[in-house]
């Protein structure tokens, strides 16, 4: 039987090369050799009898020499098999009667596997074509076998089986014994639980033992079943004391929990990246923290989300700057995979570094940070003010509104420094408005004030609460102080 061999060195592409074939459809056989001429070794994948004629008309081949090769093989008919062998002549005692001349490149081309120490028979159709070659002269009897027609197989052995019944597969009531012979009984019986897995491991684990056939009888599979492993709901319980009817309760429900435990999914949710459309609108604003200027540029959704943020500082090049446009891009990163605005403004603000102080937003005056400012002021612009409030971000106008609608607050009377009795005093004395040794000076107390608070500085009705800490703020001059953290409503 003629066959197309390719032969390389990488046996990773022979890999690849055959599994393309097999999907294709054709059936190709591997082998290994050693070339005599360079001493190194390769491997040869080949196709022959219809695989091979299907390889080569699939596959278009550049030398000439190989079209030619592969123009002949595709005329001649492939053969079905190699069990109709001659007997009594080797593949080489063949190849020795062809002779060579000037074709003898040709006919080493065309009877190359009479050469090839693997072949181990000859065929009826290989010696059909060597005899048809030009000054070839074959033996008588090999004339005989190709003028009479005979035709050999080969006996691989030769065993004695007793004497069987011989059974006609076309009658009806043979078939029931060769299928019986093919099952061959080998039943084996699965839980009820069983999964597709585990039926599958099976059918591998019977073909590794060589088993030709298994039945598999699943539990409960029919109403009435003459085997059972475990005993019906619907038998009568045995009765049990009331500590083991516990004991056989708990025993049922951690059972079931664990049961559940192996069959629970885990649904693992990964980020989604919601992508800005290509035209968006965009707002964009200006501010001064200490010495530091920038400009901060946030792009919008659809629904008007934030989704991009563009921070751009004075300095450009310096570390800073680097540093801002960095933070911006995971920022960006996060609010298009859907981290919301309120957790950035919940773990941004408060934070304390330099450059911080005065800010020129009127709204928000202080800022601790740059992060601290940017945030608070995209909460401000993206953010209702009920959840500002459970974070700490008010607006100035916010926090100096009163505290009800419609209730004016009281304003506290100025006290003066100096206390009016002090005119009075006899300037001749030396003191220069000091009260003379032994004389103490207390001033009034202010209205409204509770007893017990002597010496203490009252605070005014309407001073804000400070921003910062939440105590309420002392009048300084026009402005107002926070008597805690230092923090002061606008003013150095």
């Amino acid at each position: 039987m003629a066959k197309w061999a390719v032969s390389l060195g990488p046996s990773r592409l022979l890999d690849e090369l055959q599994a393309v074939m097999t999907n294709l459809g054709i059936m190709t056989g591997r082998t290994a050799r050693r070339s005599a001429k360079h001493g190194i070794g390769y491997d040869e994948v080949y196709a022959s009898g219809q695989h091979a004629h299907r390889l080569i008309a699939l596959v278009p081949f550049m030398q000439q020499a190989k079209q030619q090769a592969a123009v002949l093989l595709l005329s001649r008919s492939p053969s079905h098999g190699t069990v109709d062998v001659v007997p009594g002549v080797t593949a080489p005692e063949l190849f020795a009667m062809i002779p060579q001349g000037d074709h003898g490149e040709e006919m080493n081309a065309q009877f190359s596997s009479l050469a090839d120490s693997r072949t181990h028979h000859v065929s009826r159709r290989t010696l059909e074509r060597v005899s048809a070659v030009a000054g070839v002269h074959l033996p008588g009897w090999l004339n005989t076998v190709l003028a009479q027609g005979l035709h050999f197989s080969p006996v691989t052995s030769i065993t004695d089986a007793g004497t069987r019944e011989v059974f006609d597969v076309s009658v009806p009531r043979s078939h029931s014994f060769v299928g019986n012979g093919i099952i061959n009984h080998n039943t084996v019986n699965m839980p009820e639980e069983v999964t597709v897995e585990e039926v599958e491991k099976l059918h591998i684990e019977a073909w590794q033992m060589g088993i030709k056939a298994i039945a598999i009888y699943r539990d409960n599979c029919k109403v009435g079943q003459p085997l059972a492993t475990t005993k019906k709901a619907t038998e009568t319980p045995e009765i049990m004391s009331e500590p083991e009817a516990h004991d056989a309760e708990l025993a049922m429900k951690v059972a079931e929990l664990e049961k559940a435990l192996q069959m629970q999914t885990v649904v693992v949710k990964k980020p989604v990246h919601e992508h800005m459309p290509r035209k968006r609108s965009s707002s964009t604003f200006s501010f001064r923290v200490a010495d530091c200027e920038g400009y901060v540029t946030v792009g919008e959704f659809p629904d008007g989300r934030p989704g991009e943020v563009f921070i751009s500082v004075s300095k450009q090049g310096s570390t800073l700057a680097g540093i801002m446009d960095a933070f911006a891009i995971s920022v960006s990163m996060g609010l298009q995979h859907g981290v919301p605005l309120a957790t950035f403004v919940r773990h941004f603000t408060n934070m304390r570094f330099e450059p911080a102080g005065m800010t020129d937003d009127p709204e928000l005056r202080f800022a601790a940070s740059l992060v601290d400012y940017i945030f608070r002021r995209l909460a401000v612009e993206y953010m209702g003010q009920a959840e500002r409030v459970d974070l700490g971000i008010l607006t100035v106008s916010e926090r100096l509104q009163p505290t009800l609608p419609g209730v004016e607050e009281a304003a506290t009377l100025h006290q003066p420094l100096v206390d009016d009795r002090n005119e009075d005093m006899d300037l001749r004395d030396g003191s220069s408005g000091q009260a003379p040794l032994g004389r103490a000076t207390t001033p009034a107390p202010s209205p409204g004030s509770a007893p017990g608070t002597k010496g203490k500085p009252a605070a005014t009705s309407d001073a804000p609460y400070c921003y910062q800490c939440g105590v309420q703020m002392q009048r300084a001059g026009s402005c107002f102080a926070c008597p805690s953290c230092g923090t002061t409503s606008g003013c150095s």
